[in-house]
């Protein structure tokens, strides 16, 4: 993360902000799978009054190369204190449309977790079963087995291994095509996800959220 060389009034501006701050409402509609999402510009709507009242603003910029797309977010103070950090993704499109998706997308968990927004109604993972359709009892018993089992494997697998970075994180979510990869992969990278600080531990949960949402909603 970069920063100015002091932070002193912007951080006391960002404690003022954070006591202030609600929770952002789920105002957006995702009709095929009847559930309710937090848009980039709930974020701001629900942000923006709180910010100007501690003169604090924010600015993103994306930008392109050959590791692809990228976002750096800035937080700035009236007195000119600023922090920011950037981060890349590969789009697995290229298309304008695609890219287009992806900047906003990019440019909203970045917002969340730099303010440490949080939205209403969020809940605990169920392991997937409420994605995949497994709602009758032999169903819940047979997923619930095997993700203990897969829990097991990658719990082992991942004490000898170097935690995953919320950049890694990222981009292995923005990459899953298929619902059960998803659930696959949230089963296997449950100690990479609690090693994360929070707000990135929370914004990958949304992340992860709103990806199964969006697989749902294709099938």
């Amino acid at each position: 993360m970069e920063h100015s060389t002091s932070i002193v009034k912007l951080a006391e501006a960002l404690c003022k902000f954070q006591s202030q701050i609600k929770a952002v409402k789920k105002e957006a509609e995702n009709p095929f799978y009847k559930s309710k999402y937090a848009t980039l510009n709930d974020d701001f709507e629900v942000a923006r009054p709180y910010l100007s009242e501690n003169k604090l603003s924010v600015l993103q910029f994306p930008s392109g190369g050959v590791d692809g797309i990228g976002l750096t977010t800035m937080i700035l103070h009236e007195s000119g204190e600023y922090i920011s950090e950037s981060f890349t993704i590969k789009p697995t499109k290229a298309d304008p449309q695609s890219i287009g998706s992806l900047i906003k997308y990019m440019r909203r968990y970045a917002l969340e977790a730099a303010l440490s927004l949080t939205t209403r109604d969020d809940v605990e993972d169920d392991d997937g079963n409420a994605a995949t359709g497994k709602t009758g009892a032999s169903g819940e018993s047979a997923a619930k087995q095997a993700t203990e089992a897969k829990q097991q494997q990658a719990a082992s697998k991942q004490q000898t291994e170097t935690p995953k970075t919320f950049a890694e994180l990222s981009q292995e979510l923005i990459d899953i095509d298929h619902i059960d990869s998803l659930v696959a992969w949230w089963t296997n990278n449950q100690s990479n996800i609690q090693a994360l600080p929070e707000p990135q531990r929370s914004t990958i949960v949304r992340m992860k959220d709103e990806k199964k949402n969006m697989l749902t909603a294709q099938k």
